[in-house]
């Protein structure tokens, strides 16, 4: 007995119950088995099938077996009724969707029909049942529409490994023909619309940047769904799309001259895209811009100033790949005479670095001034060129000479904390060195000290003792000075060989650290997504201002917020069993996250 088929299993019950023949064992089988099929597939399956037998194989197939006994059949051909059945069948498998993670199929024994025409070229034909599965299909066309879904949400081969571990037996070709199958019967659909009234018409490359690959979009203006993607993007293949909607009386398209003279040729409207209105919009809101602003826009900040160049207002002689940037200058108010001077002093530039750091805040101040480039190199004598450098350039020269100032104070404040701390001691006085006054070098102290402070070292004051008829050695001078500052409770610290009209222990110990300056670069875009940001912010304000109602922020704050100190019940477990498993008690503010 084959226990694999549900007819022996149910003949073996009945068997076991006693008290009944074969025949009516197999007449109680076949009822119940037809039964079954009524009450599953009642609603899916032609009402001329009848279920016969179902089988379960190793392989995990579940196997339905029936059989059709219709009373009349159409004749593919000729579409003629025919109710003369010849006496031979035929079987067809045919593949529906999954149950209990087992491929199912349906094999029905389909009948054979005489074609009653004497026209058609057919003698007798088979059966067919189109609303099950196509003409010799062999899957389901249920099955086929849950193929192409999941194909749509992933991809043909991730659709068909999805499906073989539900049971589903079918390849990522088949999903692939099923799928462009659905699309032709969509496109065919759409070319029969007759409620489309806007047209909207766009180009894509179906692989970036190869115009070989161009196609054209055409879209319902209305739902915003796809309606035909036609291959070519020209006048030609726009008007033949165009004509199929004669309903539609406006066509929505882009710049491109192609479409406009598509549509001229159909008779219909045409409306600019959305997309391409926004974008003139803002690119008249911008031209605007760049005509009414000033061309230094000055906001005022703490002790600053910011100040935005436009650098389109410039003409383009030169290939600047920094084209569109404009230039944020933050610094002081004001910067008095000397300060500069100073600001050189204090970071220990060296010849040359001081030259670029002059002629780079030269060329800034005239920026302000509203100079142009050609004129800023005129009075500077410089090439327009290199005023374009050093403007590229400012932000790293300011950022670097800042840098240089913080270290030099940072080591001041260091000589003051250890002049401070019990355990000072300059490094080059010995514990019983005699004072300044018994020196060789006491003699010249007022040449000295004079010349110090205006930055000479004991190197270059040497030279004008010896003049004078000094016969000590330069280390004298040095030891001298040492011993001098240590004695004034002055932190001696100097770099040798530097020769400024300042002395940087002045600087320091005269007043605190300049105010810094910083330059860095912002795009024209960048500040006009900022004021469109700005406008955003305000577009509720404005609205509820005009209609006279509360804006979003006061909804807000007049609703009444819930108390904070009362625990609510987030969880999916109930009040009772949430109070036992959680800890509802409020966590205090100052409490430490873990």
């Amino acid at each position: 007995m084959d226990k694999s088929l549900i007819s022996e299993r149910l003949m073996a019950f009945y068997e076991e119950q006693g008290g009944l023949d074969l025949q009516m064992r197999k007449e109680l089988a076949a009822g119940t088995i037809h039964v079954v099929g009524d009450f599953f597939f009642d609603l899916s399956v032609p009402s001329t099938w009848h279920l016969i037998d179902i089988k379960r194989t190793a392989e995990g197939e579940l196997i339905f077996y029936w059989k059709s006994y219709p009373q009349q059949a159409t004749c593919p051909q000729c579409a003629a009724t025919s109710q003369r059945r010849t006496k031979t069948y035929e079987t067809r498998t045919i593949q529906d969707l999954p149950a209990m993670g087992m491929t199912v199929y349906h094999k029905v024994t389909n009948s054979h029909f005489f074609c009653d025409n004497e026209h058609c070229s057919l003698l007798s034909f088979i059966e067919q049942h189109e609303e099950i599965a196509e003409k010799n299909a062999r899957l389901s066309n249920r099955l086929k529409e849950f193929c192409v879904r999941l194909a749509l949400e992933s991809s043909c081969n991730a659709a068909s490994n999805a499906l073989a571990h539900i049971g589903a037996k079918v390849s990522g070709d088949s999903i692939e023909r099923e799928v462009k199958k659905k699309g032709a019967q969509v496109v065919a659909e759409n070319l029969q619309r007759d409620d489309v009234r806007v047209l909207a018409v766009d180009d894509i490359n179906l692989c970036k940047g190869n115009s070989s690959t161009a196609c054209t979009v055409f879209i319902d203006g209305e739902t915003h769904r796809v309606l035909v993607i036609a291959q070519g993007a020209t006048t030609a293949v726009a008007e033949k799309i165009i004509k199929q909607y004669p309903e539609a009386k406006i066509v929505s398209r882009d710049r491109d001259a192609a479409y406009a003279a598509a549509a001229q040729r159909c008779g219909k409207t045409e409306v600019a895209d959305g997309f391409h209105l926004i974008q003139n919009i803002h690119q008249t809101v911008k031209d605007v811009i760049r005509q009414e602003m000033a061309h230094d826009l000055f906001v005022r900040e703490g002790d600053g100033w910011i100040s935005l160049i436009d650098s389109a207002c410039e003409p383009h002689e030169i290939d600047d790949p920094d084209d569109g940037q404009g230039l944020v200058f933050i610094g002081p108010a004001m910067m008095r005479n000397g300060d500069l001077e100073k600001r050189i002093c204090l970071a220990g530039l060296t010849k040359q670095q001081a030259d670029k750091y002059e002629k780079t805040m030269a060329i800034l101040e005239l920026t302000e001034r509203g100079l142009r480039t050609t004129d800023i190199a005129k009075k500077l004598q410089m090439k327009k060129h290199s005023v374009h450098y050093y403007r590229k350039i400012a932000s790293e020269t300011i950022e670097g000479v800042e840098q240089k100032i913080d270290v030099q104070y940072q080591k001041y404040q260091e000589l003051l904390d250890q002049a401070n701390s019990p355990d000072y001691r300059q490094k080059t006085i010995a514990n019983k060195a005699r004072p300044t006054s018994e020196s060789i070098v006491a003699p010249y102290q007022d040449i000295v000290l004079g010349l110090f402070a205006e930055g000479k070292t004991h190197r270059d004051i040497h030279p004008v003792l010896v003049q004078k008829g000094f016969t000590g050695s330069a280390n004298a001078i040095y030891q001298f000075i040492i011993k001098y500052m240590h004695e004034q409770g002055i932190p001696y610290e100097r770099k040798p060989g530097q020769k400024r009209s300042f002395s940087e222990r002045d600087i320091l110990t005269e007043q605190p650290r300049p105010p810094r300056i910083s330059v860095t670069r912002v795009s024209r875009t960048a500040l006009y997504e900022n004021i469109l940001h700005m406008a955003a912010k305000k577009r509720d304000e404005i609205k509820q201002s005009i209609n006279g109602l509360q804006t979003k922020e006061e909804r807000n704050a007049s609703q009444e917020k819930p108390d904070p100190d009362t625990w609510v019940n987030k969880t999916n477990y109930s009040d009772s069993i949430a109070k036992l498993v959680l800890n509802t008690e409020k966590k205090k503010q100052s409490a430490k996250k873990n």
